[in-house]
């Protein structure tokens, strides 16, 4: 009994790291030319409309986030 109980745990373990590994996200994302992020379509599903989105300079690099480049949405009153 206490052989099954082992092999049970075991392969719950070996489970929950499979999924943690392939759900995992690549990172970063700096929307810098040729870099992860920088070709990704984005859609804002709440405006009555899908305003375009711009890759603008990072207004604030002191912060969390110190790329160069940030995207831009802008979003509706009705969104």
């Amino acid at each position: 009994m206490k052989i099954q109980i082992n092999k049970i745990v075991y392969c719950i373990i070996f489970s929950m790291l499979i999924i943690t590994k392939s759900i995992a996200q690549l990172s970063p994302i700096t929307f810098e030319p040729g870099a992860y992020g920088n070709t990704w379509t984005w859609t804002t599903f709440e405006n009555a409309t899908n305003l375009p989105t711009q890759i603008v300079a990072n207004p604030n690099t002191s912060g969390i986030n110190n790329s160069a480049n940030v995207i831009k949405m802008t979003t509706l009153v009705t969104g």
